[in-house]
């Protein structure tokens, strides 16, 4: 599973294999996609990532933390928007509000403050809407997230009509899934659902050599009409976590195995990886042969298996080594005609 470039969907059709793209991409994108749809958003967003750019400049800076501390009893710089995940547009509005009237009192800033109505309109998406988004964002992030999980949080959100651009890259057919088919059967295999054909056709590979007949119990709650979209995406991920901690994994059919366990909903595992191996291949590790990063990545990543003890133990050689290292000198020494 990857994000759905070009090069992933083409690999995908090429090797005939479904690619199931990362749900905290598509979310990122759906996010990114609702503020630019909002009125004044967007505009209120370019200025407030001015105004903190601005305000990390040096004298700004200086004459921030002195503010920020006189005020709030610590320091606090200011926080500049990523291209790359929304979350960042979040805490920026968040640093924003807090520090503001800081902000205000900075002269060299006073060219760059934003008006009152977009200050309103940053505070009622902080109040409102960023909280949601935060929600899901961390539901999606944890271990494990299976497609069932995915699914039904994004019909969550696009319940609520004031959401609906979302459509766009939440709903099951969206152009931005590359297999919609595999993913729908698959979530459907969890639910205890029947797949059509052209489902079953995608998931013919997830079934078992032999049939073997299991229970299953897929009977579920409905959910409450009333609810918010937060209160049902926390109700979908405390299910979820029930599921998970009594072992009650829910399998469509026996004839199939245990997708909820195989098939990967998000890429986050991996790009956690790659940002732990960034803090191993440092630049004065840059001659590291690719065995040594090899290993030092694998330790790091398995720390809960080891210690300094372990480590000790491993490296005291047992008396048989000894002994064989100590033929070996002498084998050395009658080769060479050398004696000690």
């Amino acid at each position: 599973m990857s994000d759905n470039c070009s090069t992933n969907k083409a690999i995908s059709t090429r090797w005939d294999i479904p690619l199931v793209g990362c749900a905290s991409h598509r979310f990122n994108l759906a996010v990114k996609l609702w503020i630019s749809e909002q009125p004044g958003l967007q505009d209120a967003l370019d200025k407030c990532s001015t105004l903190m750019s601005k305000a990390s400049n040096l004298k700004a800076a200086a004459k921030l933390r002195e503010l920020t501390y006189e005020a709030h009893g610590r320091s606090l710089a200011a926080k500049q928007e990523q291209a790359t995940r929304w979350t960042s547009t979040m805490a920026m509005v968040d640093r924003y509000l807090k520090i503001r009237p800081q902000l205000r009192a900075c002269s060299a800033l006073e060219d760059y403050h934003l008006r009152s109505a977009q200050y309103s309109l940053l505070e009622h998406c902080k109040m409102l809407h960023f909280p949601l988004f935060q929600d899901v964002t961390i539901g999606l992030q944890n271990r494990g997230t299976d497609l069932e999980f995915v699914r039904d949080t994004f019909d969550a959100v696009l319940a609520d009509d004031e959401y609906s651009c979302m459509e766009m890259y939440l709903k099951p057919t969206a152009k931005i899934v590359a297999s919609p088919d595999f993913e729908n059967g698959v979530c459907k295999i969890m639910k205890g659902e029947l797949l059509t054909a052209s489902e079953a056709e995608a998931c013919r590979k997830l079934k078992k050599p032999v049939q073997e007949v299991e229970d299953d119990d897929t009977s579920g709650t409905d959910e409450d009409d009333l609810l918010s979209p937060l209160e049902r995406v926390k109700l979908i991920r405390e299910r979820r976590n029930k599921i998970q901690k009594t072992g009650d994994v829910r399998k469509a059919n026996s004839s199939y195995i245990d997708v909820g366990k195989l098939v990967c909903a998000t890429s986050n595992c991996c790009e956690r990886l790659f940002s732990e191996a960034k803090y191993v291949m440092v630049p004065q590790r840059r001659g590291m042969t690719p065995e040594i990063f090899e290993a030092l990545l694998f330790l790091k990543k398995n720390l809960d298996f080891w210690n300094v003890s372990t480590v000790a133990t491993a490296m005291k050689m047992n008396p048989v080594d000894e002994d064989a290292d100590d033929e070996d000198d002498e084998e050395d020494d009658a080769t060479t005609g050398f004696e000690d």
